[in-house]
């Protein structure tokens, strides 16, 4: 052998430890993709007779294996489009375990209805869960945590989803460690606290409405352990038989921006000598208000009346609170008003997503709020209400914004980048729906269960042709002609889906085999 030969590299050797290598990091050389499932039956059955249920779809995408006609499993973070209908359970609780999308088609009535037989969803280790467009009704769970949802250690995220009549243990349920993050929804007419929080619990609501909901014990709409921060959103409505009738904090730390705390009633029942109809602090536990409102709400204890608040409360600024008797109120005053009526109007569709109360003509909230400007959490200036209506220049106290001109509108800024080489024309084979421009004429989710739906929607899954290497893609199309609601109900939302990121598929590695 020459010592050419002799220099000459192995490179089938040097390929083998680069697979050997890439191994002992990946563990194996599975793929790994996110799947996208289709959802073309609303019977809640898990078998193989040649469809794809809800069902089917989860237990397709918690275990990554095929199963009746759902399609190719994936390995990533799954999507289950659904299509418009009720899912009422007859099975029990749908169990979440692996990252998922659940997402049902904007403006038109996609409802999980567990019909009084079990809970509804309860998600765990460690998920990542995103729920869109959706309404979550008719959970019982009995004596059992969350008969709504139930969340233990995992994170949620619900966009524009309604969780409504769900008994005995309230609507949405979190355990520590687990997040949470509502945007655009209602949790409204629950049994028990709308929400509860327990501690290590991290979570945000934002542009959303907490109503309607009644318990037996402390915190009407919210009870909080956790870190909660509410941004645009609403409390109102909500009744307890002792504290906090729109909220109790029990626990860590609340913090309000730009919140209206109205009608809600503690002591509904007048047994006790409680109160705190609006907001109720207990111990050491912080809450802490800017630009909000905390006003019209019930004390109905025989007793020394405290109907809007009780317990210590921290104030960062530029609040209305109407009637503070019981509570102590801390930290920087600037701006707040007391002792002063709010002039609301009831808790009704004022434009956008969820139900607001306006601030009528004469309110003194109107241009009450920070003159530099009403921020939040991430002092980051509000730039719309709860509504997504455009704040004024001197922005209001509370949710609503009075005299506000209207929806913000988006501009898109396209930056063009000359070439000299002509490029091809695409013609895109998915729209995204994300409105830049959303409408005002709907205010309220999907309605319940025994309402009829009012549109005619048809969803047909297409298939792409799949990457190189990896499974096909399912891209749901969706047709759906929408009449007005009747008169006496609720609106519907204008569509304002988001493209969905895990249809696209992630190709494996591959690597050439090796010749002796």
């Amino acid at each position: 052998m020459s010592n050419a030969t002799a220099r000459r590299p192995r490179w089938g050797l040097v390929l083998l430890a680069a697979i050997l290598a890439t191994s002992a990091v990946a563990g194996n050389l599975t793929p790994t993709y996110a799947a996208s499932f289709v959802v073309n039956t609303t019977a809640d059955e898990d078998n193989t007779d040649g469809d794809c249920s809800l069902r089917e779809a989860l237990r397709a995408a918690n275990d990554d294996v095929t199963v009746d006609a759902c399609g190719v499993p994936g390995r990533g973070a799954d999507t289950i489009n659904l299509i418009p209908g009720t899912y009422t359970l007859s099975l029990g609780e749908l169990s979440i375990s692996d990252d998922l999308t659940l997402r049902g088609l904007p403006d038109t009535f996609t409802i999980i209805d567990a019909n009084e037989s079990s809970r509804v969803i309860a998600i765990t280790d460690g998920s990542v869960v995103h729920i869109e467009h959706l309404t979550v009704t008719g959970g019982d769970s009995g004596i059992a945590a969350g008969s709504g949802i139930y969340v233990q250690d995992g994170s949620l995220t619900l966009t524009r989803v309604k969780v409504s009549n769900n008994r005995p243990e309230g609507g949405i349920y979190l355990l520590g460690p687990s997040t949470l993050t509502l945007a655009e929804s209602q949790i409204i007419d629950n049994t028990g606290p709308g929400l509860y929080l327990r501690s290590g619990v991290i979570a945000t609501v934002r542009n959303s409405q907490i109503s309607g909901n009644t318990n037996d014990s402390a915190g009407g709409g919210i009870f909080s352990q956790g870190t909660l921060e509410v941004i645009n959103s609403t409390i109102s409505g909500n009744r307890t038989t002792v504290n906090g009738g729109g909220i109790h904090v029990s626990g860590g730390v609340t913090r309000f921006y730009n919140v209206t705390v109205a009608a809600n009633t503690a002591d509904s029942d007048a047994t006790s000598s409680t109160s705190g109809g609006g907001v109720s602090v207990q111990g050491d536990a912080l809450l802490q208000v800017r630009n909000s409102i905390i006003a019209d709400n019930i004390d109905a204890s025989g007793s020394t009346k405290a109907p809007d608040c009780t317990g210590a409360l921290t104030s960062n600024g530029y609040n209305l609170i109407e009637n503070p008797t019981d509570c102590a109120i801390g930290g920087d005053t600037t701006g707040n008003l007391t002792s002063i009526a709010p002039v609301l109007g009831p808790l009704q569709a004022n434009g956008g997503p969820t139900l607001t109360h306006a601030l009528l003509s004469g309110s003194p909230a109107i241009d009450a709020g920070n003159p530099v400007g009403c921020e939040d959490q991430n002092s980051v200036m509000l730039s719309t209400d709860q509504r997504t209506f455009v704040r004024t220049a001197h922005c209001d106290m509370g949710a609503y914004e009075y005299d506000s001109p209207g929806l913000a509108t988006a501009t898109p800024t396209i930056t063009r980048t000359p070439s000299s080489t002509p490029a091809p024309t695409r013609t895109p084979t998915r729209t995204p729906t994300s409105s830049s421009t959303p409408t005002s004429s709907s205010t309220a989710l999907p309605p319940p269960a025994d309402g009829p739906p009012t549109s005619t929607p048809t969803a047909t899954a297409t298939t792409s042709p799949p990457p190189a290497d990896g499974p096909p893609i399912s891209t749901p199309t969706a047709t759906a002609t929408t009449s007005p609601p009747p008169a006496d109900g609720p609106p519907i939302f204008s569509p304002t889906a988001t493209p969905d990121s895990n249809t696209t598929a992630v190709p494996a590695l591959y690597l050439p085999l090796l010749r002796r």
